[in-house]
């Protein structure tokens, strides 16, 4: 009996990759420039009895690099990262924390309002992280309620081209993957300016590379951005009966041919 042949296809794992936090891998441009620039000041003057408020929520889209921010921030001024469900007991003599995810990790409105009372009575600060800003948070309880929705607010914006294109190419550097600047400009025109999309884009493309064990070339990327555009198309047109998505094209593809 003859037997068809099928390239061998790796099947990757599932692997954790762990992002870089180093200050030197923080890209500043106009969309985080506010952010940045307030993080690199505050909270000096609470420290040293000025005016300003010792409670700030740095507010920013899904892989806007938040977590990166307070992390420079929080090494900076020795702050304390609070878990969900850590009692006052925990915290030590520390009066500077970062609460991350505040709007959606699962805190206990009691939890945050002892610790914003306990940073502001001894004279210390506390940052929170999150996608909305604190008049959109879902808190119960009144005295929290009133505190959270004074708080300052610093915000990183959707990217701009450049924070794009920087973001795509430190997520490769993450995986371990070297990617051309070409292949990376190609995908920043082509793609959603959003930071999930790079996320999202650029773990398609290591699946994808892992499996097929190639490099991200222009083809290979190529193909990521005709599975986002096909997924993008789903999901807008599953409950749209007017639409017939067997008529749909590759819009990428097709580009190519032309170029052709």
């Amino acid at each position: 009996m003859t037997q068809s042949y099928h390239p061998a296809i790796q099947i990757p794992m599932d692997l954790t990759h762990n992002p870089s936090f180093d200050p030197a891998d923080y890209i500043v441009t106009s969309a985080n420039q506010e952010a940045f620039d307030l993080l690199q000041k505050w909270p000096s003057a609470v420290l040293s009895g000025g005016a300003a408020g010792h409670a700030l929520t740095l507010v920013g889209p899904e892989g806007a690099g938040k977590s990166h921010l307070g992390y420079i921030w929080a090494s900076r001024v020795g702050a304390r990262l609070v878990r969900p469900g850590e009692g006052l007991a925990s915290l030590g003599d520390y009066n500077i924390f970062i609460v991350e995810d505040a709007d959606r990790a699962g805190y206990d409105d009691v939890q945050l309002f002892h610790i914003y009372n306990w940073a502001r009575e001894r004279g210390g600060a506390i940052l929170f992280t999150a996608r909305r800003p604190p008049v959109q948070w879902s808190v119960a309880l009144p005295d929290l309620a009133s505190r959270i929705k004074s708080m300052a607010v610093a915000k990183i914006s959707e990217p701009d081209d450049i924070l794009l294109q920087c973001v795509m190419a430190k997520l490769f550097a993450d995986r371990q993957l070297l990617v051309e600047p070409s292949v990376i400009a190609y995908a920043a025109q082509r793609m959603e300016r959003r930071f999930d999309t790079t996320h999202r884009i650029a773990a398609r493309a290591d699946r994808l590379a892992l499996e097929e064990k190639r490099k991200v070339s222009m083809r290979l990327m190529r193909r990521v951005l005709d599975e986002e555009d096909m997924d993008g198309r789903s999901t807008s047109t599953a409950h749209d009966p007017n639409i017939d998505v067997t008529k749909m094209t590759l819009s990428h593809k097709d580009s190519m041919d032309a170029e052709r």
